[in-house]
């Protein structure tokens, strides 16, 4: 989503947080733009408001999945159709070309999954942390470029997994300090 279509939302925040949750959330998870656990924590919210910030937090850095135009449809087939033309005729300020940040913990949980996998396919080996980094920007984790620096990503890491040493590794690969980590025991 770019920061102009997030604007275009923002500006209509209450409105569409009027939007029952269940017309619209079944839709995202059967075309992939969610997947189950995250359907699931949607629904967990106490009230529909809440449903619907989640929802709409989490379609927010699904690149790929045109968010901002599948929800237009699902709220046309839902016959929400005043406030798709009021979203849709709202002015904004912010570049289109510019895509929207993300909240920095929306993909925790996403994270966290590809993390245990990696660590449990390399456990009692040290992992470069440089080498995680990668593995989650392959799996395009931080849409827009939010990537998390040494210190988030090994806050998150302890934080996360029982087991795990972060140490400084006192010689420089290519010119960066790297750090390692040592993948004790896994506890789920």
């Amino acid at each position: 989503m770019n920061a102009a279509e997030w604007e275009q939302l923002r500006k209509n925040w209450t409105d569409l947080c009027d939007v029952y949750p269940s017309d619209i959330f079944g839709y995202f998870y059967q075309n992939g733009v969610i997947d189950l656990k995250e359907k699931e924590k949607i629904q967990a919210a106490e009230t529909r408001s809440e449903q619907m910030e989640r929802l709409l937090y989490n379609i927010r850095c699904k690149e790929g999945h045109q968010p901002f135009q599948k929800l237009l449809e699902i709220l046309t087939a839902k016959k929400y159709l005043s406030l798709v033309q009021k979203i849709k005729v709202t002015e904004t300020q912010a570049d289109p070309n510019v895509k929207s940040s993300a909240d920095p913990n929306a993909n925790n949980d996403l994270i966290s999954s590809i993390l245990r996998t990696h660590f449990t396919e390399t456990s009692g080996a040290s992992t470069l942390l440089n080498d995680i980094r990668d593995l989650l920007k392959q799996k395009k984790i931080f849409p827009g470029g939010n990537e998390w620096n040494n210190k988030d990503l090994s806050a998150f890491l302890t934080k996360e997994f029982v087991g795990i040493q972060i140490e400084q590794v006192s010689k420089c690969l290519k010119g960066k300090p790297r750090i390692l980590l040592y993948p004790f025991k896994m506890m789920a």
